[in-house]
């Protein structure tokens, strides 16, 4: 089985070709990745931030040290180039069955599903 990418947003909804940016060099923006098996029904959702190393610079001068995860880190806002990217990082992605595939992509983002027990 396989994943699809259904739909890529801000975290806010807003589409990523209308994010308009005061500097595109200084990027630190959460979007939503909404994904599914291929050829089947439904969705769920995964949580990436996308940075710029500017931005990330500004953070570690200020605070130190950073941890991240669930990240993808660009050279300026190009939401063309990140939109591709995901959709290659997601589609790439393959398991016996979906929650197989939603744990390994959870991997690249944050799963709505992640760590859940029932």
């Amino acid at each position: 089985m396989k994943a699809q990418v259904r739909f890529i947003s801000t975290n806010d909804g807003e589409s990523l070709e209308d994010v308009v940016l005061e500097d595109p060099d200084d990027v630190d923006i959460w979007i939503t990745v909404m994904a599914g098996p291929v050829g089947g029904p439904g969705e769920e959702s995964f949580q990436l931030r996308v940075r710029s190393p500017l931005s990330m610079t500004r953070e570690l001068n200020q605070w130190g040290p950073l941890h991240e995860r669930h990240m993808v880190v660009v050279a300026k806002w190009n939401p063309h180039q990140i939109r591709s990217f995901i959709n290659r990082l997601f589609t790439e992605v393959e398991g016996r069955d979906w929650n197989e595939v939603g744990e390994r992509l959870s991997r690249l983002g944050y799963w709505e599903f992640e760590d859940y027990k029932p």
